[in-house]
């Protein structure tokens, strides 16, 4: 399951987390590899989270 989570976070076009702080690994890097692969990023939280700064859309 996480090798079908990697691969599908590398190949997307957009990434939405919705009520996660991302700083439970291995959960985590899944929006740091949409990133990498130019995937949009949108993040919807409460609370900060360490790619805050890296979100094309951050509620």
């Amino acid at each position: 399951m996480l090798d079908e989570a990697t691969f599908r976070s590398g190949h997307c076009d957009l990434f939405i987390v919705i009520g996660s702080s991302l700083v439970v690994y291995t959960a985590a890097y899944m929006p740091v590899y949409a990133v990498e692969a130019s995937a949009r990023l949108v993040i919807i939280n409460l609370g900060p989270t360490p790619m805050d700064d890296e979100t094309d859309v951050l509620i």
